[in-house]
């Protein structure tokens, strides 16, 4: 288990801290979280579409993590890019991007997102389940994010 209960990071605690409309409900998550009290902005996470990742597509930003990812020693399994005969390809709907492991026993997942986008109610229902199942799910908008992530899973205690 994380420092957050389920939530790989402080940022992804937040934001699904965000989505209680009960201020009682979401003072008493914030506890149970282990969270301070009062609303934390969060730029190390969500970029607005003001800003800039430096890709212009969110399939230039994912060819550029994969390539980081595969160049540090870690395997990428990427959701939805097709099959070599061109058939159908079907993944549960809001599943992750990016799958990313090595050995001994490491694996974590990437919602890649461009600036001003945010993860569906599909996505956050997934990444929900992978966190309450022990997995890091990490929503990044940059290429540092994404290596952060993984430097993070490296530093984490190994079941």
């Amino acid at each position: 288990m994380s420092r957050y209960g389920t939530f790989s990071t402080r940022a992804d605690a937040e934001a699904y801290l965000e989505r209680i409309t009960d201020p009682a409900r979401r003072a008493q998550a914030r506890h149970d979280l282990g969270l301070p009290n009062g609303p934390v902005s969060h730029p190390e996470t969500y970029l607005p579409a003001s800003a800039s990742n430096g890709y212009l597509t969110e399939a230039l930003f994912q060819a550029d993590v994969v390539r980081n990812l595969t160049a540090f020693g870690w395997d990428v399994q990427q959701t939805l890019l097709g099959s070599d005969r061109g058939g159908v390809i079907w993944t549960t709907a809001g599943w992750p991007d990016l799958q990313v492991y090595r050995a001994p026993r490491r694996l974590f997942f990437l919602e890649l997102k461009q600036p001003g986008k945010k993860p569906s109610e599909v996505q956050l229902a997934a990444h929900a389940r992978l966190r309450a199942a022990g997995f890091r799910v990490t929503v990044a908008y940059t290429l540092d994010q994404a290596l952060a992530a993984a430097q993070e899973e490296l530093c984490a205690p190994s079941y």
